[in-house]
């Protein structure tokens, strides 16, 4: 192989592992800056703002099965580069769930997002490798308030985070990446994730 293809191969392979490694230790909760892989084999991501798919699907491409409408978007990039399985139970009490999953393989990343047109709230779960730990971070719809935290075993964790002065830091967050979902899906889809669910 020629040198001058090499050289740049091997920098952006030695890059790849050095970019996973350089997180924050003092702030576990906030994202790496790029996925991780977890124990279980599946990896977290946190979605950048406003993603954008490189395959721009259209509305058609839902697939309907028992009523669940289905669609997939490796292109999505909503979460540094990870693309998008989406899973809507349509009706005014529908969900529209949000698995993010490997752009290569399809594999499902840990985080996922849910809309709940039920009882109006967005949930984030999210996997924070450092700590090993998979929390649910629930905001009202409407007003895009955090209204709690619970650790992967069902307990509260809305007042350890607080004591950590975490609060502000997971509100501001939680209430960016809906809003780049929200964002993303009306740009890919033409009508807002609420439309498609109750509509």
């Amino acid at each position: 192989m020629n040198a001058r293809v090499l050289v740049p191969l091997l920098a952006a392979a030695l890059a790849l592992p050095l970019s996973a490694c350089s997180g924050s230790s003092g702030d576990s909760q906030d994202s790496a800056s790029a996925p991780q892989s977890t124990q279980a084999g599946t990896t977290s991501a946190a979605p950048s703002p406003g993603g954008s798919s490189t395959a721009a699907p259209s509305a058609t491409d839902f697939e309907t099965a028992d009523g669940v409408l289905t669609a997939t978007d490796l292109g999505a990039d909503l979460a540094e580069g990870a693309g998008v399985r989406i899973t809507i139970e349509p009706g005014a009490d529908g969900t529209a769930t949000f698995q993010l999953v490997d752009p290569a393989s399809g594999d499902d990343y840990s985080d996922y997002f849910i809309f709940n047109y039920a009882d109006r709230t967005f949930v984030r779960h999210h996997h924070v490798a450092a700590r090993g730990t998979t929390y649910d971070y629930t905001m009202g719809l409407d007003d895009q308030v955090l209204t709690g935290i619970t650790d992967d075993e069902g307990n509260d964790a809305s007042e350890p985070v607080r004591q950590h002065g975490r609060w502000d830091s997971a509100q501001a967050e939680t209430a960016e990446l809906m809003t780049a979902t929200q964002e993303y899906f009306q740009n890919t889809y033409g009508v807002t994730i609420e439309e498609k669910v109750t509509g």
